[in-house]
């Protein structure tokens, strides 16, 4: 919810110093970070270190379904004992036809991937020159408004003026931290963002 990176490195040197098995969440880096896209294990070199690198197809992916990228040990043991994979139905063999185009393709799309990390970075400098605090350093970019009900109401009104902004509110994130969380995508143009960080400051101000 803060845009924010876990530090990779010390984590992998963590699991060796405890002898335990490295497990790794890309869902929000899966398609955004990497040379292929493959997520920030991939970013910091590190994935020959993962035990279990998992992401979803439902976000970068524009599609639904999940995936573990793991030794043939670990997913016998999954397919065999992993509950929520059992007792899930399996994918239309269309979404599982979209999902291997998707892994073919998201490794080709760099430019696009530096164009979002481009946008965040703008997007956070206008919206700290404003004042305004957020966080990360990824193409989720945090505006951390603090009281509920003003969060509720600012992003009601920036709705109101084209701008799909929801509130994230405890318990999601910790007491007196709501926040909007701006996820950026390689379609839009800065001339369709450029208003927003101005509309946000001047509602906080009227709040």
């Amino acid at each position: 919810m803060d845009g924010d990176t876990a530090d990779l490195l010390e984590l992998v040197r963590i699991k060796k110093d405890f002898d335990c098995l490295l497990y790794i969440d890309e869902a929000h880096a899966f398609g955004m970070y990497g040379a292929q896209g493959l997520g920030k294990a991939e970013e910091f070199g590190v994935v020959d270190e993962v035990d279990l690198l998992v992401s979803t197809f439902g976000k970068a992916g524009a599609s639904i379904g999940a995936f573990v990228v793991c030794e043939t040990e670990i997913y016998r043991y999954l397919v065999n004992f992993s509950r929520s994979l059992i007792f899930t139905t399996a994918l239309p063999p269309v979404v599982v036809h979209w999902n291997t185009f998707v892994l073919n393709t998201i490794r080709t799309v760099e430019g696009k991937r530096v164009r979002v990390r481009a946008l965040a970075e703008r997007m956070r400098h206008e919206l700290r020159s404003r004042g305004l605090q957020t966080a990360g350093d990824t193409n989720i970019v945090p505006v951390f408004i603090g009281h509920n009900q003003r969060c509720v109401d600012l992003a009601e009104k920036l709705q109101a003026q084209g701008y799909f902004v929801l509130p994230i509110r405890p318990p999601t994130v910790p007491e007196n931290t709501a926040r909007f969380r701006l996820s950026l995508t390689a379609n839009m143009e800065w001339d369709e963002l450029e208003a927003l960080p101005e509309l946000i400051s001047s509602g906080v101000n009227a709040l």
